[in-house]
């Protein structure tokens, strides 16, 4: 996990392909301390669990 409040996610090359930050909104922060991660494994789709176990959220890349 981390207390950054932030998601990097990177290419097979090694390059930052997106930077996933903190936003508080309307429904509330859509990101806390990260816990976990999980990739779909056919789709651009990536799972973030807080680290509190407080809430889950779902990323959806339409890149690909």
């Amino acid at each position: 996990g981390t207390n950054s409040e932030s998601i990097r996610v990177f290419n097979a090359e090694g390059k930052n392909f997106s930077t996933i930050r903190y936003n508080e909104g309307f429904l509330g922060p859509r990101i806390s301390n990260v816990g976990c991660l999980a990739f779909h494994p056919l789709r651009a789709l990536l799972a973030v669990g807080t680290g509190d176990n407080a809430s889950l959220s779902l990323f959806a890349s339409s890149a690909f």
